[in-house]
């Protein structure tokens, strides 16, 4: 490699680092402020650079929003080597019990995409995209790989007598879902903003969680 191509890629390489500075200021001045109270130059402060630096990389607050959304749009709830073993109910059970706890160590970005959603409707036309992502993308590329286990599950469930037969598939795994976000929402906001050690009590969790597992179970 020449001098030449050598200094280019070291400079293309620090710039990436200083971006990625920046968006990890971001994400937590979004978590400790919120989206819309926080500057451009309060980011710039918490990156320890510039404000024209900010600038220099990112247009606007929108910009760096999208490009926020876009470094969190990968990072899933699940992994791959996740076991699950019993019936089709206690797979429900056990996938419920791993996405709050997977929630409980995933507050900021939980906390950034409920100011995310308001945010897109306050700020954004629903036509625009995102890079190249219809900001719909997003909710749907952070919701597909939990969606798509706990219908496995429920399929299995249907199949093995431990769930009713009569549960919409797709409804029934989106709200079980939207209600665990809820819960890891209100843990986010706990932990993040209010900084309390006391989270959302074990007692009411198992309260929701039994909720939803009579409703799957079958008589």
């Amino acid at each position: 490699m020449g001098a030449k191509e050598k200094r280019e890629r070291e400079r293309s390489e620090a710039i990436n680092k200083r971006k990625l500075e920046v968006i990890n200021a971001a994400k937590a001045m979004f978590t400790s402020k919120s989206i819309e109270n926080t500057s451009m130059q309060d980011i710039a402060d918490k990156a320890e650079v510039g404000v024209a630096s900010v600038y220099r990389y990112y247009k606007n607050k929108s910009d760096l929003v999208y490009a926020v959304a876009l470094e969190y749009i990968d990072e899933s709830i699940l992994d791959n080597d996740l076991i699950l073993t019993g019936s089709g109910l206690d797979k429900a059970e056990q996938l419920i019990d791993y996405l709050l706890a997977g929630y409980k160590t995933k507050a900021q970005l939980l906390s950034f995409v409920e100011q995310f959603e308001i945010f897109l409707l306050t700020h954004v036309d629903a036509s625009s995209d995102l890079h190249g992502y219809n900001h719909t993308d997003v909710f749907r590329r952070l919701l597909d790989e939990e969606i798509r286990m706990l219908n496995q599950v429920l399929i299995e469930g249907i199949k093995d007598g431990t769930i009713r037969k009569d549960v919409d598939l797709q409804e029934t795994a989106l709200s079980m879902i939207n209600l665990y976000r809820l819960i890891g929402q209100k843990i986010a906001f706990q932990v993040e903003m209010l900084h309390q050690d006391t989270v959302v009590s074990g007692e009411g969790i198992k309260i929701y969680k039994d909720m939803m597992l009579r409703y799957l179970a079958s008589a």
